[in-house]
């Protein structure tokens, strides 16, 4: 059994009770040699070898990387510090996500090793990296997600396996590497997007031939999602303005990167593009941090349609003639929203009935699909009308043929964001639907 505590917050006027798991460390990893390459440096920004600070002892920053080095649970607990995320059942990270109540703050320590959560309770484990077998291979031994990266270029879909070591990252070679990471991530977050902010990162001296890196950043406090959907939903199954607030600042933040710097993330996920509790000048605000930018990508510039999918995992006798440009930004948008409509299928489950279901599913999702256009601005009102009516039609077709109200996060989260483009004056030469 996961043992869980709460803390209260103010947010919109409503207390609100956010939930943790509690969770106790075991420690069975050889201790590391670290060489820091990279701190804060006097203005705040994280600077290189010769222009950063030392971490003062006593800081919890300090506390961090001690830890690191040691690997011993008993420095977080003694610092006032709680372990508040797993990687699940029978599955492996290779980070472990920090949270200090007493200033708000979540650190995330990256590469630190094998973290595993052997069965169902609040102890995780921390073990030696498996050098000799990589992610990919690891998780399907395992019989879990493999994991994996798909991208675009102006020939098509690509899909690139993780083939990194199991429980370490690479300082610098590599497609996604620590540094690259750390490049992007300070790019957009000096261009004003909310990204995590990066404390310290370098070499693990005594593993391998040194070629694996570890990193220390830090947000305000990113929730479980899971376990505080009350803070989304009330008692009677609408939406907070709480949410509103989230789905504003994700979806403005995914426009700009595709419509003005041309990028794409590939895989906003819910862990990915995740919620954030911000104190602001003495008020709790909720927004969205968008993390892991190792594969941000240029969007390709191809405009012809040379991609031919269907719109949705399932089939619904449709297919989809797209350029790479377009598949690109739809494939953010398809992750992004299929996450979305996960709370309207999280909700539904608690309904009587399917009848009952369904018409909560025609209720609330026109209302969650106008802020999710709304926000990122492509189009007019009219346009979103069209995207609401179009989607919905297709998604009881698709019950016709025999899918459940259980699939309608990816059916409706691939028709939405396929619509989002096909009905913009900007990408509609670039994208259309036909039957099979």
């Amino acid at each position: 059994m996961i043992q869980t505590t709460q803390l209260n917050f103010e947010i919109n006027a409503q207390i609100e009770n956010i939930r943790f798991s509690a969770f106790e460390l075991i420690n069975n990893r050889n201790c590391y040699q670290l060489e820091q390459t990279f701190g804060m440096g006097c203005d705040g920004n994280i600077a290189s070898t010769g222009s950063f600070l030392a971490f003062e002892e006593g800081t919890t920053e300090y506390a961090l990387m001690t830890f690191i080095e040691s690997g011993d649970p008993s420095v977080l607990t003694d610092s006032g510090l709680w372990i508040i995320e797993n990687p699940g059942e029978n599955d492996i990270s290779r980070n472990l996500c920090i949270y200090e109540p007493a200033t708000n703050t979540a650190y995330t320590l990256g590469g630190i090793g094998l973290v595993k959560q052997k069965e169902k309770g609040n102890q995780l484990y921390l073990e030696n990296p498996i050098l000799d077998n990589s992610f990919h291979t690891y998780q399907l031994e395992q019989g879990n997600n493999e994991g994996g990266t798909i991208y675009f270029t102006d020939g098509g879909k690509v899909t690139k396996d993780n083939t990194t070591p199991v429980g370490v990252t690479y300082y610098d070679q590599g497609q996604y590497n620590l540094i690259d990471k750390i490049k992007k991530t300070e790019d957009l977050r000096l261009k004003g997007f909310n990204t995590p902010k990066y404390l310290a990162a370098g070499r693990i001296m005594n593993l391998g031939r040194g070629e694996f890196g570890f990193s220390i950043y830090m947000t305000q406090l990113t929730h479980d999602y899971l376990l505080n959907l009350g803070l989304y939903l009330d008692k009677s199954i609408n939406f907070k303005a709480n949410y509103f607030q989230y789905i504003d600042s994700k979806y403005k933040q995914l426009s700009r990167l595709h419509n003005e710097l041309s990028l794409t993330h590939g895989q906003p996920t819910i862990t990915n593009a995740v919620g954030e509790l911000s104190l602001i000048s003495g008020s709790y605000v909720v927004g969205c941090v968008i993390k892991d930018l190792a594969t941000l990508q240029p969007i390709p510039t191809e405009e012809k349609k040379i991609i031919t999918e269907g719109p949705c995992p399932q089939e619904v006798n449709a297919l989809v003639r797209k350029s790479p440009k377009v598949a690109a930004i739809v494939n953010d948008l398809q992750v992004a929203l299929t996450q979305e409509f996960n709370i309207l299928l999280i909700a539904i489950s608690a309904l009587p009935n399917n009848e009952v279901k369904l018409k909560f599913l025609q209720y609330q999702y026109p209302i969650l699909m106008n802020a999710i256009c709304t926000a990122y601005g492509l189009l007019n009102q009219s346009q979103i009308t069209q995207l609401i009516q179009f989607s919905l039609v297709n998604f009881s077709n698709s019950l016709k043929l025999g899918h459940g109200l259980s699939s309608c996060h990816e059916i409706l989260g691939g028709l939405s964001a396929h619509a989002m483009l096909g009905l913009s004056h900007t990408f509609k030469n670039e994208i259309e639907f036909f039957s099979r």
